[in-house]
């Protein structure tokens, strides 16, 4: 049978010292059988009845009671001999029978040699190191007690050095919260201790923590520690990490909804790594966008509540920023229609919990990310580098392939004939990939712009145009090759893609684009199309003209107004846009990349517009609350900081 483990609280752990340990499960668990410890050759056995020893025996020379005998000068070396010589022929199992008859002991003398013996065997417990330990049963087991269960445990743990105990108990600690168990102790009454012992107990009774316990004792340091110990294997006394204490009584101050919440958070933290992104939304695979969508920002916003940061402790508080921050990569990854499906693939393959670290894409996005930040830093050599490296490693990827060639054109311009080259025969290569990208073509135009090869700018801006006609940089580029003719380019490319283009597209701005933006963009677009620049152009252009003016002026109206552009984006499929006049995005989003100047993510993004329109309304707790729940969401995030900060300047400059 095996010995039922020593658990004796969930917040301790215990280590080495099996026998020890093992002696001290039949004592604390007032077991009756026989607990056999062998090391190598050495066979020791401990009868219990009732968590109490009624025998001992070892079939080690040195350990056997005429050996013991010997030592205290109760045999000579015949009486020793003819000792051995009987056990030996007999094979006897009464040695102390034999042993009294041999030194004509008095039953008094044995009573008091045989426990002598018998503590000289348990001293042996912390020191050996088992190969085997194991525990019968006996039911109805009786016999004259030998040792106290607690005599016992005390005499075991007497060689085991102060310094050491820590180690076979992790809540030892001076800070540690001590309780005696006054339920344990009734079972064992009377309680075999002496004056010293029991005063010590008593001061534990009326201690809060360890350190408590020494300053309150006469005892010595050493003798304390090893009497709490055997305390606290006996199950007199437990110890709680003052942590473990702490996190307690949080949790008792908590309501019912909100233990049950603090419990649903703390087990999803832990099983993150076992589940798939749909179990973290708690959605399905066949769930669609619009459900996890929905699913998502109602977990991530009720995890971003300040009360949600009441409910975990310091030693958890990591698990609402945890949470947030993987709901936010699930949300981000189901959501597009090329991550979700490589994700798909993912666990199909057997595989659950984040695929970031395996994710191709993920990777790219990454590396951009970094390199985008080294170079504003001003490190533009380490950024081309990493992207150089990494782009090496996954020649195959568009995304890499662009970026190289942008950062190459930003940092070393085309006066670097190695730069040069190598970007051109990179972006090359991008063109044949399938399908086309429009930023490849962007990026070739923007290269052959700048080494004044305007007709091939051209050629490249209209192929962009003709993949993505909303594209801004591809507009710009067309503008920039040929003022005079890219007008009527971009007439018959808009008119040609009008029924599939959004205001957005159509206006060439970004979803979340700000009202300035927007007018920007609007004047930019009246100076290119409007009719009157083609009044003398074939009617079929000005006709053409007048259809893509008036769309644009219908998607202008409805933008600038925030009724209005909150009607268009439910309608359009809820996209989160920031319709008042502060910073904002002028880049498309396939255009954007990771900067500072806004958050990152989606949900951080929303937080961060939301407390810029507080703040055009001047409500500044609303702003400060909502920045708040940024970082919850986006901890890193220098937008967030740096508007927070602002806030937080602006209210510390009104206080009188």
């Amino acid at each position: 049978m095996e010995l039922p483990h020593l658990s004796p609280s969930a917040s301790t752990k215990l280590s080495g010292a099996l026998p020890l340990l093992a002696v001290a499960s039949a004592v604390r668990g007032q077991l009756t059988g026989t607990l056999k410890i062998q090391s190598d050759k050495i066979v020791r056995y401990w009868e219990f009845s009732v968590g109490n020893c009624v025998n001992v025996a070892s079939n080690a020379k040195s350990e056997l009671p005429g050996s013991f005998l010997q030592k205290e000068g109760r045999f000579n070396a015949a009486q020793f001999d003819a000792y051995l010589a009987e056990i030996q022929k007999t094979k006897s199992a009464h040695h102390w029978d034999i042993a009294k008859r041999l030194a004509a002991l008095t039953d008094a003398e044995v009573v008091t040699l045989r426990e002598r013996w018998a503590l000289r065997i348990v001293s042996t417990l912390a020191a050996s190191s088992p190969s085997e330990i194991s525990f019968e049963p006996k039911p109805g087991r009786e016999g004259t007690i030998l040792l106290s269960g607690i005599r016992l445990l005390m005499k075991a743990a007497e060689p085991i050095q102060a310094a050491d105990i820590p180690k076979l108990c992790d809540a030892f600690t001076p800070s540690s919260v001590v309780h005696a168990d006054e339920k344990r102790e009734k079972t064992f009454e009377p309680l075999p201790l002496d004056a010293e012992e029991k005063g010590l107990l008593t001061v534990v009774k009326n201690s809060k923590t360890i350190q408590e316990v020494f300053s309150s004792s006469f005892l010595k340091p050493d003798r304390i520690t090893s009497l709490l110990f055997a305390y606290f294997l006996a199950g007199l006394v437990e110890f709680e990490s003052a942590e473990v204490a702490a996190q307690k009584t949080h949790e008792a101050s908590l309501s019912d909804a909100q233990r049950t919440l603090h419990q649903q958070m703390a087990a999803k933290a832990q099983s993150l790594d076992k589940t798939s992104y749909y179990d973290w939304i708690g959605v399905t695979p066949k769930s669609s966008s619009e459900e996890i969508e929905r699913k998502a920002t109602e977990i991530m916003e009720l995890y971003a509540a300040p009360s949600i940061e009441k409910l975990f402790q310091e030693r958890d508080k990591t698990i609402p920023g945890l949470l947030l921050k993987k709901l936010e990569e699930a949300r981000r990854i189901l959501l597009d229609p090329t991550k979700r499906k490589e994700y798909d693939g993912f666990l199909a393959g057997g595989k659950t919990g984040s695929f970031a670290a395996t994710s191709v894409s993920l990777r790219e996005e990454e590396v951009v990310r970094q390199a985008e930040a080294l170079l504003a830093s001003n490190q533009a050599d380490q950024a081309v580098a990493l992207v150089d490296r990494a782009l090496r490693d996954v020649p195959n990827s568009v995304t890499l392939i662009i970026r190289y060639a942008q950062l190459l054109l930003k940092t070393k311009g085309p006066a670097d004939s190695a730069a040069r080259d190598r970007a051109l025969a990179e972006l090359k290569r991008g063109m044949t990939f399938k399908p086309p990208k429009p930023e490849v073509f962007e990026a070739v135009g923007a290269w052959c712009l700048a080494l004044g090869q305007k007709p091939k700018a051209m050629d490249a801006f209209k192929r962009a145009l003709e993949l993505a006609p909303f594209s801004a940089p591809a507009r710009d580029g067309l503008q920039e090759a040929d003022s005079a003719n890219a007008p009527r380019i971009l007439v018959d490319i808009l008119f040609q893609h009008r029924g599939s283009l959004d205001f957005y597209q159509l206006l060439g701005v970004d979803p979340r684009a700000n009202v300035r933006t927007i007018q920007n963009a609007y004047r930019d677009c009246t100076k290119r199309f409007h009719p009157d620049r083609f009044f003398q152009s074939e009617a079929e252009l000005k006709e053409h003209s007048k259809e893509i003016y008036k769309r644009m002026v219908e998607a202008y109206v409805t933008l600038k107004n925030p009724s209005k552009r909150s009607a268009y984006d439910e309608k359009r499929g809820g996209t989160i846009s920031d319709s008042g006049s502060g910073a904002g995005s002028d880049e498309p989003s396939h255009e954007r990349v990771s900067t500072a100047s806004t958050p990152e993510t989606r949900q951080g993004k929303k937080f961060y517009e939301i407390a810029l329109a507080a703040i055009r309304e001047g409500k500044l707790d609303s702003a400060k609350l909502n920045l708040q729940l940024g970082l919850q969401v986006e901890p890193n995030s220098r937008a967030l900081k740096e508007k927070l900060n602002e806030l937080l300047g602006t209210a510390s400059s009104a206080k009188p």
